[in-house]
């Protein structure tokens, strides 16, 4: 099973994909973005959008979920 998440102007997440096959952890220390993925997971599965999910001084954020091939896909 392959289990991706892109997420673009999300919160403080300018750009990023991560690939979440297996069992993952996810580590760091404060404000580098780990609630800010959760949130977004929380966002494309719930559709629970906020507008101050969207990065400061962008127009809008995308969030795509893809598991073996299937995609989901968010904007706002």
């Amino acid at each position: 099973m392959s289990l991706n998440i892109s997420i673009k102007n999300f919160q403080s997440i300018k750009e990023a994909r991560l690939d979440l096959s297996g069992f993952t952890v996810i580590t760091g220390s404060s404000n580098l973005g780990k609630s800010a993925v959760r949130r977004a997971f929380a966002t494309v599965l719930y559709n629970d959008w906020d507008k101050s999910y969207i990065r400061n001084g962008c127009d809008g954020a995308e969030i795509e979920l893809e598991r073996d091939g299937n995609i989901v896909r968010v904007e706002k």
